[in-house]
């Protein structure tokens, strides 16, 4: 009984510590990248996926967490490079990306587009998929249209 009192103090104490917001980690990661602090921005991007994953938050954090291990990964800034693990953190984040409702006028004005289309080239690249292609290819030529027409 003592034991599974301990346990309960240890484990309600240890979900105290973890804040609510990956956007936390986020800020913290960001700023050590910013001064090339790159393992522990590594291990902050990390931490704020798995809080992320354990609180259903935003999808935009999911995505930007997703988004910046994938390319740890893939550069090896961090951590060893490892195609694989970056594949499957750009998918991921690909995922979490189209999860997210927009109209159009919002997804072309939305400020990780960018990342979001150096994801659809990455997993091309990886998988030598050409459906990331088109989809990349049409988000172009979508949101060129739609500037034109609303000159935004």
């Amino acid at each position: 009984m003592k034991k599974f009192i301990i346990i309960a103090i240890f484990v309600s104490f240890n979900f105290a510590l973890t804040p609510a917001y990956p956007g936390l980690y986020l800020d913290d990661a960001y700023k050590a990248y910013k001064n090339k602090n790159y393992k522990k921005a590594f291990l902050l991007y990390k931490k704020a996926k798995d809080v992320a994953k354990i609180n259903g938050v935003s999808k935009t954090n999911n995505f930007r967490a997703f988004y910046n291990i994938a390319l740890f990964y893939d550069k090896g800034i961090g951590t060893k490079k490892n195609k694989i693990k970056a594949a499957l953190n750009y998918y991921r984040a690909y995922l979490t990306y189209l999860n997210k409702s927009y109209h159009l006028k919002e997804f072309c004005k939305d400020k990780y587009l960018n990342q979001f289309k150096w994801t659809l080239k990455r997993l091309y690249y990886f998988e030598q998929d050409k459906r990331y292609f088109y989809k990349l290819k049409d988000i172009n030529s979508n949101c060129k249209q739609l500037k034109k027409i609303l000159k935004f």
